[in-house]
């Protein structure tokens, strides 16, 4: 054993095998040292021989004895309710169960029986993560996501490489959990956050991040420091090389109300700009009005594409006539009484058909003028695809739908991602576009549920999901099941984040990826703790990301 080891490490215990309880390349045992105290999810050190080391992450700890069965415990129950010791000495010993994660000469051998076994330093746990190489070599690239604690109470800051998170390896962030208490808008928003702040570190900002506020006004302060922030708090951040900030270019866009005022839950922003929608402006957003409707025959979809035309084709006869949402109310209201027609529109398409098409638009914009759809914008509103134009490197955009019901919601969300794919592929944009635009939505699962047919805002996500590491789209997704989001968005989500999340949960396939004694821990994550799974770990690692630093 090397002098280096037994100066920098702390000895936990020994490699242990037994005749049932072998050791493997992907696990080994080991019995603690009296008195060492370990946990769940802590990382160890095997040093083998010469510059071979293997690592391994905790997942099971269990006590056995030579006493056969609970029976024979039960003799000594008298003497052991008062102060006196049992008659008869156990012997016992305490064993801890580690899953491989990496050896440091890339060997796949079990460690050998009776090596000792020590709490990894930050040193070797960045080796044992796999990502020493790239913290000497590839600094830049590297993301602080959070902190391993070890039982000794030593910290590790943890990175993973851009290229994972934001391509072209891998893209995407998800989190998943119960609501509140999982703490996936504080992980998820300090990600945003670290991402922000590393380019700026490295004088490259290339990222921008698009927010959809969807609770009440909870994403309304980024901007605002946190109060009840302490200097422990403080430090968190400091160690991880980022500054306990709350996010700065910040822009706020709520959705407009009746009279022209925000449809937004209190307390508002001091800086804001109304967001609304004019019929010439979404044009090419019809489509996600009618998501999820019951239309066996697909009637509304043809009713659709045929407006969207008309719209489009300023030579049509019928392109003047669509001006406004009041317009086109009118425009088709006409045509599905018209009485000269035989039943027939155009394209084939009949006026029952069309009187569909109205009652479910009237449902969504009313009459037309009033709240989010208008004829007109005032000087303070714009349109949110417009408002995309202004978008660089180091933005923080927030759009809030809190207030909004499910329909307006889908649309504002579609088409901001939408016309964010559009805007990547313009040319005169290309040079003044943020490279990376990071989308970050709660409740994923009420845009893009599993099981669904695959309507056009589905098709998007989809999209972005399977093609957004080279895009430069990155979805950062929430929602309290993972199972309630299509299966080809998750299947292909690079990341994922595991807050507290019920049994009953934990038991659906979604999670079946993931070793039963780590699942058996999750039910009793704190705010702060989530699982982390990433394809260069190669177990799930459990992750302790600081207080947000901002209201």
């Amino acid at each position: 054993m090397t002098t280096w080891v037994e100066q920098s490490m702390k000895r936990v215990g020994v490699v242990s095998a037994t005749i049932g309880g072998t050791i493997t390349a992907d696990t080994f045992t080991f019995n603690l040292d009296p008195g060492q105290i370990v946990k769940r999810y802590d990382v160890v050190t095997v040093p083998v021989s010469g510059e071979e080391r293997t690592h391994g992450v905790i997942t099971e700890i269990v006590t056995t004895t030579e006493v056969p069965h609970h029976l024979a415990n039960s003799w000594d129950t008298e003497l052991l309710t008062g102060d006196a010791e049992p008659q008869t000495k156990v012997s016992q010993v305490t064993t801890a169960t580690a899953a491989v994660l990496s050896n440091s000469l890339g060997l796949d051998m079990p460690v050998p029986q009776g090596a000792a076994v020590y709490l990894s330093t930050e040193h070797w746990i960045h080796e044992a993560l796999g990502i020493d190489w790239s913290m000497g070599h590839h600094r830049e690239d590297m993301i602080p996501i959070g902190s391993i604690e070890q039982s000794n109470d030593q910290r590790a800051t943890v990175y993973i490489n851009r290229t994972f998170l934001l391509g072209d390896e891998g893209a995407h962030l998800n989190a998943s959990g119960i609501p509140g208490i999982a703490g996936k808008t504080s992980c998820l928003t300090f990600m945003a956050q670290s991402i922000l702040q590393s380019e700026a570190h490295a004088d490259h900002p290339q990222t921008a991040v698009i927010i959809f506020n969807s609770k009440k006004a909870d994403l309304l302060r980024l901007h605002e420091p946190r109060e009840d922030f302490s200097a422990e708090d403080a430090a968190q951040w400091r160690a991880m090389g980022l500054e306990p900030s709350p996010f700065t270019n910040v822009r706020y866009f709520l959705p407009r109300g009746r009279r022209g005022i925000a449809d937004s839950f209190l307390p508002l922003p001091p800086d804001y700009a109304l967001y609304a929608y004019t019929l010439p402006g979404t044009a090419g957003y019809l489509d996600l009005l009618f998501l999820n409707i019951v239309n066996e025959t697909s009637t509304v979809e043809s009713v659709t594409a045929e407006m969207t035309a008309i719209l489009h084709d300023t030579q049509d006869p019928d392109h003047k006539l669509l001006t406004t949402w009041e317009s086109l109310l009118q425009y088709v209201t006409k045509k599905s009484q018209a009485r000269d027609t035989q039943g027939f529109w155009r394209a084939g398409i009949r006026q029952v058909s069309l009187a569909l098409f109205m009652r479910y638009l009237r449902r969504t914009i009313g009459q037309g003028n009033d709240k989010l759809f208008v004829s007109a914008l005032a000087a303070n509103e714009r349109e949110p695809m417009e408002v995309l134009y202004d978008l660089r490197p180091g933005d923080v955009f927030v759009f809030d739908i809190a207030n909004l019901e499910q329909r307006p919601r889908e649309l504002v969300v579609g088409s901001i991602m939408r016309a964010i794919a559009d805007i990547k592929t313009d040319p005169a944009y290309m040079e003044t576009f943020p490279e990376k635009v990071i989308i970050y939505l709660d409740e994923l699962g009420k845009y893009a549920p599993r099981g669904d047919r695959g309507n056009a805002l589905t098709e998007i996500f989809i999209d972005i999901a399977e093609r957004g590491r080279s895009s430069g789209e990155i979805l950062f997704g929430a929602q309290q099941s993972r199972t309630s989001v299509h299966s080809r968005i998750i299947d292909n989500m690079g990341n994922s984040v595991i807050g507290r999340t019920g049994s009953a949960e934990l038991s659906t396939p979604g999670y079946s990826s993931i070793p039963p004694t780590i699942k058996a821990t999750i039910p009793r994550l704190i705010h702060g703790e989530v699982v982390w799974l990433y394809p260069e770990f190669r177990q799930p690692v459990k992750i302790n990301f600081p207080k947000p630093a901002w209201e």
